[in-house]
Order: C-alpha cells, then structure tokens, then sequence
C-alpha cells in the first residue's frame, strides 16, 4: 500500500565540481647520454643468463655434487 505513503520530495541538484589545479611540468633528471649508460649498466648479456631447456637444466649443467639432508648408508 506504497500509494498512501507521501511523496518525498527530491534533494536539489549537486553544483559542478570546481575545476582542478593547473599541474606544473616536471623538469627531465639527467641528459640522455646518462639514461643510456644506466641502462646499459643494468643490460645482463647472453653469459650471465642461465639457459636451460623445456625440462629444466641440461645433464651437463647439473651440479656436480648434490647437498642431501639425510645421510646415505
């Protein structure tokens, strides 16, 4: 029996935001000659990569000797 409750009368529009604050622009750190030699400086090359194969690593790239917490008799 909703039609015997009163009508509630609708809350006024919301005011449009203000508008934002204009942002500065950032001042670029370094030269590009300093950019290139830092990521050169993190670059890894193909011998200090580990490669291994769709199975893990090659036999011939296993640890020669294996660390066991038991003790073998």
């Amino acid at each position: 029996m909703s039609f015997l409750s009163p009508k509630v009368p609708s809350p006024p529009p919301v005011p449009p935001p203000s508008p934002a604050p204009a942002i500065a622009p950032a001042d670029a750190k370094g030269s590009e000659e300093e950019k290139t030699q830092e990521r050169l400086k993190r670059k890894k090359g193909v011998s200090s990569t580990v490669l291994t194969g769709p199975r893990g690593l090659m036999p011939e790239q296993m640890p020669t000797n294996t660390p066991y917490l038991l003790k073998k008799d």
